[in-house]
């Protein structure tokens, strides 16, 4: 677990597993939980239960983050030919 305050002075508090995943994050009366598919994170989750973010990753073993969807607007990460996010 780790606790840090925002600048604005918000306590953030987010919790890891054994393989330093982020499974939660905390701040104020809300919290995110974060559901993962081995080495990949797949969705966040508000404190109802509701998906707020869905990410899609390149298909490779650990692949890179290349969309998340977030409030029905999609944003779309671009690597140059080494591998580097633009």
């Amino acid at each position: 677990m780790l606790t840090v305050f925002e600048p604005d002075g918000t306590l953030v508090t987010m919790t890891y597993d054994g393989d330093l995943k982020r499974r939660k994050r905390a701040e104020g009366s809300g919290w995110t939980t974060y559901l993962w598919d081995r080495e990949q994170v797949l969705m966040e989750l508000n404190k109802n239960g509701t998906t707020t973010v869905r990410y899609t990753q390149a298909p490779r073993g650990y692949g890179d983050v290349v969309s998340h969807r977030r409030s029905n607007a999609s944003t779309y990460s671009h690597f140059d030919a080494i591998g580097s996010m633009r």
